[in-house]
């Protein structure tokens, strides 16, 4: 089987090159503002840049993010959209979680403490009924283990970007929990 190529991206703040996966996609909504497209599916011009505030303050500064989607950038503040991009981080987590329920691929589980090891499943999987699964989120009443591995990689990147956007520990902790106790389980 033929090996699969990284697609190159170059940062419009910093103009480093990198694999398409590390970088936030930007695109422009009907308003005019700037937005990110974290499933990569939005449709139009798209522009990547770093999930470092510094990239994101500096495209928006020379105007690279406005030149490269082709489009004037309306009241563009790095303030509004490294705002609005927490927000969207913590949203896009919450609603793959749900889904992730939804469809099988997420579990809840009791009294563990490790983050990544073997979870025991309520129902008998193996001989031993034991599961591989990957903790993304703790509360008071349990756990909750990914079983997929494609939703674990997209939701550690997301919680990647949150932190390096948020910059102090304890505003991305904040960030990436919004509605985590009321609405995923």
């Amino acid at each position: 089987m033929a090996e699969r190529r990284a697609q190159l991206r170059t940062c419009v703040g910093c103009r480093q090159r990198r694999p398409r996966s590390e970088l936030l996609r930007w695109v422009v909504d009907g308003g005019g503002r700037p937005r990110a497209d974290l499933r990569r599916r939005a449709r139009g011009r798209g522009a990547h840049s770093c999930a470092q505030p510094e990239c994101l303050r500096r495209a928006l500064a020379r105007g690279a993010l406005g030149r490269a989607l082709k489009a004037p950038l309306l009241g563009a503040e790095f303030a509004s959209l490294q705002g609005e991009l927490l927000r969207a981080l913590g949203q896009q987590r919450n609603e793959l979680l749900r889904q992730c329920i939804r469809d099988g691929r997420a579990q809840a589980r009791q009294g563990l403490r490790d983050g990544r090891a073997r979870a025991r499943a309520s129902s008998a999987e193996s001989p031993a009924g034991l599961v591989e699964g990957t903790r993304v989120c703790a509360d008071d009443g349990g756990e909750l283990w990914l079983l997929d591995a494609r939703a674990t990689a997209r939701i550690e990147q997301w919680d990647r970007w949150t932190r390096a956007l948020a910059g102090e520990p304890s505003r991305a902790r904040e960030a990436v929990e919004v509605g985590l106790g009321a609405g995923v389980g």
